[in-house]
């Protein structure tokens, strides 16, 4: 079950994300909490909590999207495991999605999945939209940031 921690987490990479994309008028999309599903592959429905798609597409009204975003980011809840998570990463990969950040919000570390490279960055550090939005970067810190504190 999502905590408060896990949707203060949530909307700061959403918004982050979203205001880079506004600023710059970079055409695409940044949802939390969307269903994506491959017609082929009836297994595998993927619900990111946070999630990019690049360009133009047909807003999604109904119903499960069938094309993968180009970014999906899951946050840690307390259910979880780590172990769970790393292997839906593989599965997004696999689906198609560029890039994967799984957040860990106790330990307040991030790992980023590509296709080709897995790195683990920590507070001090800063992420990067490597070439899924290239001048994106986010510190590890700010991810992290209670506004009520």
């Amino acid at each position: 079950m999502p905590t408060e921690q896990h949707g203060m987490i949530v909307i700061m990479i959403a918004r982050w994300l979203l205001n880079f994309i506004v600023e710059r008028q970079i055409k695409g999309r940044v949802v939390a909490e969307v269903r994506y599903r491959r017609p082929e592959d009836q297994r595998n429905a993927l619900i990111p909590n946070v999630s990019y798609r690049a360009g133009s597409h047909p807003l999604g009204k109904k119903g499960s999207l069938k094309d993968m975003p180009d970014m999906a980011v899951e946050v840690k809840s307390p259910d979880d495991t780590l172990k769970k998570m790393r292997a839906k990463a593989r599965i997004y990969l696999a689906q198609g999605v560029r890039m994967v950040w799984l957040v860990e919000p106790d330990k307040r570390f991030v790992e980023v999945y590509t296709p080709d490279d897995e790195q683990v960055y920590v507070e001090g550090d800063m992420l990067s939209g490597g070439d899924v939005l290239p001048g994106f970067t986010l510190p590890v810190s700010a991810i992290f940031e209670d506004t009520a504190s």
